[in-house]
């Protein structure tokens, strides 16, 4: 049976991993965890390599027991082979092992040290649903559909070339107006934060408290994503058919952490 989420924890964080899947399965998201979901009878370490590969996204409850067990290593690392999308929900403030750090060093993290843990909760939420409306990243281990026989479609006559170019015009005019009527609509007496130049090339790890798809390839939309929302200090987009998958992604930051040299990314920082 398919699974939306699988949680990776250490037993020591069973009660972390139990607030994640009551949090989720409250929006009706399905989840697999360990030893709740393993049929009785059933071999443990086969039932966990299924509920892996049938499941879209790992959340990696990342502490020091989770960083220095062998058993979350290979959960980590049949989750990568099998295209599984991993969110490392981190509860302790540590870095994690190399070894373990190999697997998971181009997953954006969510930091979850600080309390309280329900608004962390709320965050993880946001994004698991962003990530499951968004199409299956590549290689992932989706379950075959059975062909349906292709319905020939009748032939239709072009429309008159005037319609095809007005259409196009009609709409662009109307949005013109809406945003016009947006800009002249909203306050101008508070001054808009200032943000800093685009980062191309420039990864800020950490620190991250939701992520999001977006509809294009557009930076921008996630620089004003972060100047619309005031806990946001800075912010990542992270390119198409990269680290990320097919779509374009945005990770809004609750600090602004160190930068780093990625291809994959543009980054930006907002001035208080």
């Amino acid at each position: 049976m398919a699974h939306d989420v699988f949680v990776s924890h250490s037993v020591r964080d069973n009660a972390v991993a139990d607030a994640i899947v009551a949090r989720l399965e409250a929006d009706s998201v399905t989840c697999w965890i360990a030893p709740r979901d393993v049929v009785p009878g059933a071999d443990w370490g086969e039932s966990i390599v299924d509920a892996i590969e049938s499941s879209r996204i790992m959340i990696l409850i990342f502490s020091r027991s989770a960083d220095a067990s062998p058993q979350i290593k290979r959960e980590v690392e049949r989750a990568v082979n099998k295209g599984v999308y991993i969110i490392p929900f981190r509860v302790d403030d540590i870095p994690p092992t190399k070894s373990l750090e190999y697997f998971i060093s181009t997953s954006q993290w969510m930091d979850a040290f600080l309390p309280p843990l329900e608004r962390h909760l709320d965050n993880l939420a946001k994004t698991v649903k962003a990530v499951l409306k968004s199409p299956p990243l590549p290689g992932a281990n989706v379950t075959a559909q059975p062909e349906r026989p292709q319905i020939p479609t009748p032939l239709t006559r072009p429309p008159p070339l005037r319609k095809s170019i007005l259409i196009p015009v009609a709409i662009a005019i109307l949005i013109i107006v809406a945003a016009t009527g947006w800009y002249l609509s909203r306050p101008h007496g508070k001054p808009q934060p200032k943000m800093s130049e685009m980062e191309w090339d420039t990864d800020r790890f950490g620190a991250d408290y939701t992520a999001f798809p977006l509809p294009t390839e557009n930076p921008r939309q996630c620089e004003d994503a972060c100047r619309s929302d005031e806990r946001c200090r800075s912010w990542t987009y992270v390119k198409p058919n990269t680290i990320r998958g097919p779509q374009p992604m945005c990770f809004l930051k609750s600090a602004i952490p160190p930068h780093r040299v990625n291809p994959s990314c543009v980054s930006g920082t907002k001035s208080q």
